[in-house]
C-alpha cells in the first residue's frame, strides 16, 4: 500500500531507492515509536476528551461531524 501511494505520487520510481522509503513509513506507524500513533480505530478520540473539552469541540465541529456522516446527532 505505501509503495503504491508513492508510486501515485511520484516521489521515486527506483527500487533501490523505493523500498527504504517504504520501510521509514512504516516504522513511523508504530506505537511504541510514534508518540501520535493511538489504536487506528474509529471513533477513539473521544475517549481523550473530558467533559469540557468535548463540549467545546461539539460547539465549534459538532455540525462538520454531523454533515460528513461521522455522527448522527449531538449525543456523544
Amino acid at each position: 500500500m505505501l509503495e503504491a501511494i508513492i508510486r501515485y505520487l511520484e516521489i521515486e520510481n527506483d527500487s533501490k531507492r523505493l523500498n527504504p522509503m517504504i520501510e521509514k513509513m512504516q516504522s513511523n506507524v508504530s506505537p511504541i515509536k510514534s508518540p501520535t500513533f493511538r489504536k487506528g480505530q474509529a471513533g477513539i478520540w473521544k475517549k481523550e476528551f473530558d467533559e469540557e473539552i468535548k463540549n467545546h469541540f461539539k460547539n465549534v465541529a459538532g455540525g462538520l461531524l454531523i454533515e460528513l456522516g461521522y455522527e448522527k446527532d449531538y449525543d456523544w
